[in-house]
Order: structure tokens, then sequence, then C-alpha cells
């Protein structure tokens, strides 16, 4: 999860990952990889976060979530894995706020690899999901 939190009283940014303090952009890379790098021994799609947090005097409120890719095909060597970003796909579909509106928006970005034959097929997707 990405938040961005404006503060105009502040000078310097204040960036974090996971709540622990990064020196510079250099050092929120390096600490997103390393996060990244063990959830990925899981092996598995994980509903854990990696919250990246800038509080700065030069940003506007702003949260997302980012989530993998959707896959396509029905490859058996894939079905598992498939079937984990389904779950935590719609899971984050489904969360809600305090007043039970939704916290998450989907926003679709992809990539124009293969327009010619794209059929809206991520839209509809996403739209089974819910």
């Amino acid at each position: 999860r990405f938040k961005l939190i404006s503060n105009l009283k502040l000078k310097k940014p204040i960036i974090t990952v996971n709540g622990i303090n990064c020196d510079d952009e250099s050092d929120l890379t390096n600490k997103t990889l390393q996060f990244t790098k063990e959830l990925e021994k899981e092996d598995k799609f994980s509903k854990k976060l990696i919250e990246v947090r800038i509080e700065s005097n030069q940003v506007p409120d702003l949260t997302f979530l980012d989530l993998p890719g959707l896959m396509r095909g029905s490859n058996s060597e894939f079905a598992a894995a498939k079937s984990q970003l389904d779950e935590l796909t719609t899971h984050y579909l489904h969360v809600t706020n305090e007043d039970d509106t939704y916290r998450y928006i989907p926003i679709l970005v992809r990539e124009p690899v293969d327009v010619e034959h794209d059929e809206h097929f991520e839209v509809k997707y996403i739209d089974n999901l819910v």
C-alpha cells in the first residue's frame, strides 16, 4: 500500500516502509526489496502488505494498493497461483470502511502488448470477482 500524506509543516519528507524510517529514496527502494524478498520465500501470494508511507509538503493525500497482475489461461501448472491471486484480489475488492463504503476502487492498468486480440478480458474478469 502506498500512502502519500500532505503535511505543509514538514521541511523534509518522512519516508517509511512498514514503519521503518528510510534515509532517502535509495534506502526506500532497498528496504522495499528486502520486504518483498521475505514475502517471496513463502512462495505464494500473500495478504500481508508492504506499506510505503511518504509524508511531505509536496504530495497530495492519496492511498493506493498495488495488486499483482491478473493471470490468464487455464494451464494446470499455474492453477494454484491463479487461485491464490483471485482470492487476494477478491479480498481487497470487498474491504469496506466503517461507513460500509468500499475502501478500494479498482483501477486497471494493463500493458498494451496484445491489443488486437484483447476483448476487455481483464475488465470482465474483475467484474466476475466482484
